[in-house]
């Protein structure tokens, strides 16, 4: 579809979700809708056609397209080098803790507050065979509940029901090193890390982030595949305000594979927030 070229620029600099005109396309003539007989433009919404893509076809068969993927993270206290390590996009700041889960792992559940009881918080990962898998688990207070199953990740947790939780609802394992986080404010987990379940291929489609005012920041978008190290794939030294990079072709990403979000600020107590979305096509072979 051929549109004003005053905006036909850079794929990667355009904003996709702005609307931009159509021109010379006869399935869109002017139309003449006022008393001067002046002519309205025809305009289109700028989007992307995932089914063009070439090598990228989303099953229609029921069960085959998993969907789609929306990470997002928030980190209110940066600083510039923690023990030596970046520090993952997530609520309770630091590196994210992935060697806790290098084997199946029993999971238990409390809150910060004893009056936390009888509120369902629903938890989201992968299990022992790398299948994604959600329970509900019952809170009692400050009492550690066990989560059912064995967990190879956990990568969303959220309150459900008509009941808030007061205190913070944490996730952890036998030694209580917490791999998730729900701070009452938010009523579910703030991550920007995920892991494609197994028979799965993710194809990530954008990555923004965002840092306080007046500060900076070097965030990396990093992949492990299963049996690896992690990578950076993409790379942005951002200032103040947010930043947004859209894959003209999207980044495929392979079972068992995990995704973080990293930030290194140049000061300490910076905040910052990064998320990435992903479709999700279960792999016919």
């Amino acid at each position: 579809m051929p549109i004003d070229p005053d905006v036909n620029q850079n794929k990667q600099t355009m904003e996709y979700g702005s609307y931009v005109k159509i021109v010379d396309d006869a399935r869109f003539p002017p139309v003449s809708a006022n008393h001067f007989g002046t002519p309205y433009d025809h305009y289109a919404l700028l989007t992307r056609d995932v089914d063009s893509m070439p090598g990228l076809t989303i099953p229609t068969t029921q069960g085959d397209h998993q969907g789609f993927v929306q990470k997002y993270g928030f980190n209110e206290d940066l600083d510039s080098v923690t023990n030596g390590h970046e520090q993952t996009i997530w609520s309770v700041g630091g590196p994210y803790p992935w060697s806790v889960l290098d084997e199946p792992t029993q999971l238990f559940v409390s809150s910060s507050s004893d009056d936390d009881v009888n509120i369902v918080v629903q938890v989201t990962g992968l299990d022992q065979n790398w299948e994604q898998v959600t329970h509900d688990v019952t809170l009692q207070g400050t009492t550690p509940v066990q989560l059912a199953g064995s967990w190879r990740r956990v990568y969303r947790a959220l309150v459900t029901g008509d009941t808030s939780t007061i205190g913070d609802v944490l996730i952890f394992d036998g030694d209580t090193v917490t791999v998730a986080e729900i701070m009452p404010e938010e009523q579910q987990t703030l991550m920007a890390l995920y892991t494609v379940p197994k028979g799965f291929t993710g194809y990530i489609t954008c990555f923004e982030s965002t840092v306080s005012r007046n500060e900076d920041m070097l965030f990396r978008l990093r992949i492990r595949e299963r049996g690896g190290v992690f990578k950076t794939q993409h790379i942005a030294q951002v200032y103040e305000s947010p930043y947004r990079y859209n894959y003209d072709v999207y980044k495929p990403v392979l079972e068992m594979s995990d995704i973080e979000c990293t930030g290194s600020p140049t000061n300490n107590n910076v905040s910052a927030h990064a998320a990435f979305d992903m479709i999700l096509i279960k792999n016919t072979v």
